[in-house]
């Protein structure tokens, strides 16, 4: 079937569409139920589609799916939740990051093509929705599979590249002897991150095995079962009948204009920060020992509230807004005035990197404050001290403060360590070796030593090493 500025391609995310079913573009979303016989059925078109990418070719998981052939604005609908994503589209939820020793694998396999060239055998136009924009006149039946493949640093991606080449050419000729050698299972089951999406009749968990997808793909292209819609060929319904209660649909130029392709980068930015900010509320403990941090974590608590409350808005704001935009409600420079809406502004990317950084600095030293606390080890954040209103930048002064707070003690040896972030993430063996010293000493002492944990995190003072500093504290007897 010849296509013209009247038909439209769409990937079948929803997979339940036929012959005859109705279409609103301006949602993405299959409509009404509509089956017709096709009028042919092409099934000497079987083929198969085998592709390799790197990760050096992308900047996101959009790119990819770009790649292989998802339009922006369906990419958007499923960015925007319009649509859920299913099969490979679901991939858009990948997590992880993409470079250059990301490999990806892509396989489709196309089994026939349905057509119906019988517009009279198709409902009439009164019969429609009123939602309805497009219908289905074309049908790619088949099953598809997205492979990310993560390789780790200290593998020779040189190796893996021309395994990875060498089936992608074995599997698009549809060799028939197509057999993995001994040698090929184990260079693939050395990979071990691996993430699998694709027609959910062959893919139902993600993390299905590599080894496990090429040794079913024969089996799945003779067994219909597994077959599924892959892309729709739609016609328009006003062109087909010009019926003037058919909604007046955008020119598809307007629809990738700069501003609809700016919600791509926008969104994909926000929901990579907020997964980050999800996983590090995970990590706070419901309840700290101290009365200031559980303080401190109901406040942050309530400010990522907010955050996903705003963020929940302005997603609603967007989806309304573009689906006015697709139907020519809205002109598309309408998206700049919700970005840049003043209620919106904590969305910034910057504004969220920095409440994240702010929420991580705090819990490292909150986590290290109770581990420090449950074995009886003070603790000091050298950052909050100041003399005269001034942060201390030379360490003979912040060892004059120290002294000056530990003469409290009316009894005592005092072992102080200086440490920081940077020494605890870079040493950990010299850390926990330390730690591990200071408070066998302390026993041996029958905890007469107090151990005292000298923060220089976020201080001036950047320290080159782990330092002990002893200090003698017995008073007069007569203080």
């Amino acid at each position: 079937m010849k296509l013209s500025s009247h038909f439209i391609e769409r990937k079948a995310v929803d997979v339940s569409g036929r012959l005859g079913t109705l279409y609103d573009v301006s949602q993405d979303k299959l409509i009404d139920q509509y089956s017709v016989k096709s009028s042919e059925i092409q099934s000497t078109t079987q083929h198969s589609i085998c592709r390799i990418f790197s990760g050096a070719q992308f900047n996101n998981i959009i790119d990819v799916l770009k790649e292989i052939n998802f339009d922006d604005g369906l990419l958007q609908s499923i960015l925007l939740s319009i649509i859920q994503p299913s099969g490979i589209s679901s991939a858009i939820d990948y997590t992880q990051s993409i470079n250059e020793n990301t490999r990806f694998l892509y396989y489709a396999y196309v089994s026939k093509e349905e057509i119906s060239e019988d517009i009279d055998e198709i409902v009439t136009s009164s019969s429609y929705s009123s939602c309805a924009t497009h219908i289905i006149m074309k049908t790619i039946w088949g099953f598809e599979i997205l492979c990310i493949l993560s390789i780790p640093n200290d593998q020779s991606t040189h190796a893996l590249d021309s395994l990875l080449r060498s089936i992608a050419y074995r599997l698009e000729h549809n060799e028939k002897d197509f057999v993995l050698t001994d040698r090929e299972e184990d260079e693939i089951s050395s990979v071990t991150d691996i993430t699998i999406f694709g027609s959910e009749t062959c893919i139902d968990k993600h993390n299905t095995t590599l080894l496990t997808v090429l040794n079913r793909i024969k089996s799945w292209q003779t067994n219909e079962n597994f077959h599924q819609p892959l892309q729709y060929t739609m016609c328009c319904l006003e062109s087909l009948y010009n019926n003037d209660h058919q909604p007046e649909l955008c020119d598809s130029s307007n629809l990738i204009h700069d501003q609809t392709l700016n919600i791509e980068s926008m969104i994909m930015d926000i929901d990579i920060w907020i997964r980050h900010l999800v996983e590090i509320f995970k990590k706070i403990p419901k309840n700290f020992s101290s009365r200031i941090l559980n303080k401190r974590s109901n406040d942050f608590q309530e400010q990522f509230c907010n955050l996903l409350t705003i963020y929940g808005e302005f997603r609603s704001d967007l989806r309304k807004l573009l689906i006015g935009i697709r139907r020519n409600y809205y002109e598309s420079i309408e998206i700049d005035n919700v970005i840049s809406d003043e209620y919106y502004l904590l969305l910034q990317i910057n504004k969220i990197k920095k409440f994240f950084n702010k929420v991580n600095r705090w819990l490292t030293k909150a986590l290290l404050f109770e581990q420090l606390n449950n074995n009886q080890i003070r603790y000091i954040d050298i950052s909050t001290i100041r003399v005269g209103g001034r942060k201390l930048t030379k360490i003979e002064d912040i060892e004059a403060i120290i002294k000056r707070i530990l003469m409290k003690e009316n009894y005592c040896d005092v072992t102080v360590w200086y440490s920081d972030h940077r020494l605890q993430s870079e040493e950990p063996d010299i850390w926990k070796f330390l730690y591990q010293k200071l408070i066998s000493e302390r026993q041996q002492t029958n905890h007469r030593m107090i151990i005292v944990y000298a923060d220089f995190t976020d201080c001036h003072y950047k320290l080159k090493d782990n330092t002990l500093l002893r200090l003698s504290m017995r008073l007069p007897d007569n203080v």
